[in-house]
């Protein structure tokens, strides 16, 4: 077996981990150019990928004769969407029952979690709290579109997310300046990164947003590292949290920490 960025991360599988360290799984290099010699070595049975616009990937797999599926679930628009390919995966290894009940559990979960958010909203015990959810880096400041997953789960959450006029289901580039102007809104701001630890760090890139409301309520949060792997594992997790980011008197943190507040 093989997989691609193996050695790239710090893993959250500890199973995942032993498996690279004891060399039972090879590490093949990046996603969108992988040590082809070493993939065919292996000479797996299937290969699955994600592709982007001019991915060369396809094109070399197919000159190399390598099975390969293609697995796009980030272009999902929404959070269940995504976990959705747990079904998808799991036709391959002869578990689509089990995976069905695992995604009916989370669906139920996501739902529950759901409804009790706009219940206090519709039952005017709280307001619906206003969310800026972006990265920076090097200055150029990049905002979740206002059609992609991390805007509808606010949606559902009963929360307004404050570039959902930005019709995009990706990321999108915005100034500086722009997001400033929308941050004086904000009741709660989400950094979708780990690469900034610190108030200090986001200071640095953004001094303005120390006149935020949000900031001056100590209500700014970043991504923990686990979350782009154990987000994806434990999705009623992820959204969960979120809730009690927003509506922190009524829900409670998950086990796993996906929001950390920005100190």
């Amino acid at each position: 077996a093989g997989l691609m960025w193996g050695r790239s991360y710090e893993w959250h599988f500890p199973y995942v981990a032993k498996l690279l360290a004891d060399g039972r799984v090879k590490d093949v290099g990046a996603a969108w150019a992988p040590d082809y010699e070493q993939l065919a070595a292996i000479r797996p049975d299937l290969v699955m990928i994600y592709t982007f616009p001019g991915d060369p990937l396809v094109s070399k797999l197919e000159e190399l004769k390598l099975p390969y599926v293609v697995n796009n679930e980030y272009l999902e628009t929404t959070l269940l969407g995504r976990f959705e390919y747990i079904k998808f995966v799991a036709v391959f290894f002869g578990l689509l029952d089990e995976a069905n009940k695992v995604f009916r559990y989370v669906e139920s979960s996501v739902q529950l979690t759901s409804s009790s958010s706009k219940r206090l909203v519709e039952a005017n015990v709280v307001k619906p709290p206003k969310v800026l959810w972006f990265s920076v880096f090097r200055g150029t400041v990049y905002v979740a579109g206002g059609e992609s997953y991390v805007a509808n789960a606010l949606t559902d959450l009963a929360a307004q997310y404050l570039f959902r006029d930005i019709k995009a289901s990706g990321s999108r580039t915005v100034s500086v300046e722009e997001l400033v102007a929308r941050a004086v809104d904000a009741d709660i701001i989400v950094i979708s990164t780990d690469l900034i630890t610190s108030a200090e760090d986001l200071l640095k890139e953004i001094p303005q947003l120390r006149e935020s409301k949000a900031f001056q309520q100590s209500r700014v949060y970043r991504y923990n590292s686990n979350i782009f792997q154990l987000g994806y594992y434990a999705t009623e997790d992820w959204f969960s949290e979120l809730a009690s980011v927003l509506y922190p008197a009524y829900f409670h943190d998950s086990a796993y920490d996906f929001f950390l507040s920005l100190r």
